[in-house]
């Protein structure tokens, strides 16, 4: 299956660079990985965090 995406308004300027990076992403690791990449960023951005707040 092929997907394709419409822009809108309010996506243009920060959410498009997000988007050109996820998207990047997910062609070069596939959907598992993806979601293997965002799990483990997801878990050190609470870590660190977690660690700020605590010291």
């Amino acid at each position: 299956m092929k997907y394709e995406f419409e822009r809108k308004a309010w996506e243009f300027g920060l959410l498009s660079l997000r988007f050109q990076v996820n998207y990047w992403l997910l062609v070069r690791l596939g959907l598992v990985g993806f979601g293997i990449v965002a799990a483990l960023v997801g878990a050190l951005l609470t870590i660190g965090v977690y660690q700020w707040l605590i010291l």
